[in-house]
């Protein structure tokens, strides 16, 4: 990711919701990330984003 990129973290349950806030934030031109395959605890998440 870049600076100035979003991560956005979330529950399986709020991913339509995620999804909707990903789609807004990308429409003002901001690059945005969320784990849609379940990052778990302990994952290095630089090399994995």
């Amino acid at each position: 990711m870049k600076p100035g990129s979003v991560f956005l973290s979330n529950v399986s349950q709020d991913a339509p919701d995620v999804k909707r806030i990903r789609d807004a934030l990308e429409a003002v031109g901001m690059e945005v990330w969320f784990d849609q395959r379940r990052l778990e605890s302990g994952d290095d998440f630089d090399k994995e984003i």
